[in-house]
């Protein structure tokens, strides 16, 4: 078949994307595909269906699940593929799938691709899974866009494989605030910074509030550290406005910043990520770090 048009850097992210979903959620089988014209093309797959189908297997946008997915820019879950009017075995040892889970990438506003899930039970999925998914292909799709931020693949595969752990969190906990605490510590800590913070946006869509807070390992937010802020207000707010990541080596050059207390006047670096679910951008976290470019 011929190659997939995408620089081959997204498919080594792919091919980590639907290994450390196979392994941290359990899925029977995880593809990820991307749009080729009027095809879906295989990237990468992770599983039961490995012996058989390889990266480059193309099907229609025409026919299957996972090509109405892609045309249709929708999430589709089917706890039974022989009642669903979509499904087709994508290849002969697909005869054993009983439920199968498609989420798009959609990249500004343009979807480039799917992840697949399958399952050799019947209903195997909740919304749960779906929601899961969601934030992985949401973030994979900003990663995708925004891969120049980061210094090499290696990072890059990083952050993700840490986005995996977080959705996997997600289905776990019904403690959203703990979640995010969980979450914030863990990217500060793989990113060596010293600060790290999420905002949400609030019930008025003009502001964001700090949901979470890790200041040298601690959870809790300081005093003195402002908790509101306007959607588009400083780098966060910018993030969380635009829905783009941010990555300032010294944010005493960056008009973005915003200064509000002490403790900010001794940051000199940060990244800011968006958080997203199904195209919309929730909020954003962001680790900052006393020393210019770390990061």
């Amino acid at each position: 078949p011929a190659p997939c048009p995408y620089p081959d850097r997204l498919n080594d992210i792919l091919r980590e994307v639907t290994a450390a979903i196979h392994t941290g959620f359990g899925y029977y089988n995880v593809d990820a595909f991307l749009v080729e014209d009027d095809v879906a093309v295989l990237a990468a797959i992770s599983g039961g269906f490995t012996a058989r189908t390889k990266p480059g297997y193309r099907q229609p946008l025409s026919q299957g699940i996972v090509g109405w997915a892609i045309t249709h820019g929708e999430t589709v879950l089917s706890n039974d593929v022989s009642q669903h009017p979509c499904y087709v075995p994508g290849c002969q040892q697909e005869v054993v799938t009983k439920s199968e889970l498609t989420v798009p990438i959609r990249v500004d506003g343009k979807v480039i691709g799917a992840l697949d899930v399958q399952s050799t039970e019947l209903n195997a999925f909740r919304y749960t899974d779906a929601a899961a998914l969601a934030i992985v292909a949401d973030q994979l799709a900003l990663a995708s866009k925004n891969a120049l931020t980061f210094a090499s693949l290696e990072e890059e595969k990083g952050r993700l494989e840490l986005l995996y752990d977080i959705a996997a969190e997600v289905i776990s906990s019904l403690d959203l605030d703990e979640t995010l605490n969980r979450a914030v510590r863990r990217i500060t800590e793989t990113l060596n910074g010293q600060i790290g913070y999420a905002f949400l946006v609030g019930p008025a869509s003009d502001e964001l509030t700090m949901r979470a807070c890790i200041v040298a390992g601690v959870a809790g937010t300081p005093a003195h550290v402002d908790k509101r802020l306007l959607l588009g207000q400083g780098l966060t707010g910018w993030v969380a406005a635009t829905g783009q990541s941010a990555l300032v080596d010294d944010v005493t050059q960056d008009a973005r910043w915003l200064y509000v207390d002490a403790l900010d006047r001794v940051v000199r670096s940060a990244l800011s990520v968006p958080l997203a679910r199904g195209g919309e951008v929730l909020g954003a976290i962001t680790v900052v770090h006393a020393s210019p470019g770390a990061f």
